[in-house]
């Protein structure tokens, strides 16, 4: 900040200008009130020291010096009892945007090595965090959080605005470390009851799996009925390649049709709760698949540009009590003067 830039002085204005009134109030004083008169008896020497009252007059004149910067500190503690303050410059806050709540499978079947990412072979649950990292990234405005399960259910990342948190934490899973089995009706259910809060938002749960739901006490359609009656919208994504045909140990460019993913189900928690199920057998059909529910659920709530506010008035205050200081040490200076 550079304290000549014309620019930045333009942005100060004062929170009380009517304060300014009040400047020329001691000028006012000195020159409209009458002056006091001095009733003392005169005495008359006719041997007085006229050296002596020489130096009695520069004194008082010296005495008068300090009347200037008590005039000073009248101006400054004045102008900070206007209240100045510098505008910034606008800044726009994120868009205000929804809640959701991620939901990742990280049952032992997430290992199967059967996606790519870009040339190279990787597992689904590598796929799955390279397409849900590019997602995240995108939804500035939202408040995300973030579950995994595997035979259990577990909040990794509540919801929160830090996208760059949930993607630190959504880096550091591995599969099977929830256990072996696939829980998602107690997955869904708790992502439908993390998403219960008094804040007035749309409630959006996105779910990732490749199986059954093999363990847990909730069924997918127990899990259903909770988000139905909540009010919280889910996306179903099945995700996970067909088995290939394989004859004498060659693998034949055939996949034949698998049933390790409950598509039905899938498709009954998403109807019943307005949402959507997808399917999807390669990376790039994920892909397309977060694309969609980007569309979907876009970031409509604008936010409206704020400049921020720095107050100023301490700065005249320190002036104005510097200056009367200066004023007080200059009249004790020339009294020890006389």
């Amino acid at each position: 900040m550079e304290l000549f830039d014309l620019s930045l002085w333009r942005q100060i204005q004062f929170e009380l200008p009517m304060m300014l009134w009040l400047l020329p109030v001691p000028l006012l004083v000195h020159f409209l009130l009458p002056a006091r008169k001095k009733q003392s008896a005169a005495l008359i020497m006719p041997t007085a020291d006229v050296a002596a009252v020489r130096d009695h007059r520069a004194l008082r004149g010296r005495g008068r010096a300090a009347n200037p910067l008590l005039w000073l500190a009248w101006c400054a503690l004045v102008v900070a009892a206007a209240l100045p303050r510098l505008l910034g410059p606008p800044v726009t806050p994120p868009a205000m945007g929804r809640d959701l709540m991620v939901v990742l499978d990280l049952s032992a079947s997430m290992t199967a090595d059967d996606m790519t990412v870009g040339a190279r072979q990787v597992d689904r649950l590598t796929a799955a965090k390279v397409i849900l990292d590019e997602f995240l990234e995108r939804r500035e405005g939202d408040r995300i959080g973030l579950i995994a399960f595997g035979s259990n259910a577990y909040v990794v990342t509540p919801l929160t605005r830090d996208l760059k948190a949930v993607q630190a934490q959504l880096a550091t899973l591995e599969a099977a470390m929830a256990g072996p089995a696939t829980a998602i009706g107690d997955a869904v259910a708790l992502a439908v009851k993390r998403l219960d809060t008094p804040m007035q938002s749309q409630r959006v749960v996105i779910l990732l799996t490749d199986g059954y739901n093999t363990a847990g006490t909730l069924t997918t359609d127990d899990a259903a009925d909770l988000a139905a009656r909540l009010g919280v919208r889910t996306y179903a994504v099945g995700f996970g390649d067909d088995p290939a045909l394989t004859i004498f140990g060659f693998r034949l460019p055939i996949n034949m049709p698998r049933d390790d993913i409950d598509e039905q189900a899938l498709q009954r928690l998403a109807a019943a709760t307005s949402g959507k199920a997808f399917r999807a057998r390669k990376t790039e059909e994920l892909a397309q698949i977060y694309n969609e529910i980007q569309q979907l659920e876009p970031i409509t709530r604008k936010s409206k540009s704020i400049r921020p506010v720095i107050s100023l008035y301490y700065w005249p205050l320190a002036l104005a009590l510097a200056l009367s200081l200066g004023a007080l040490c200059w009249d004790a200076l020339q009294r020890r003067r006389a």
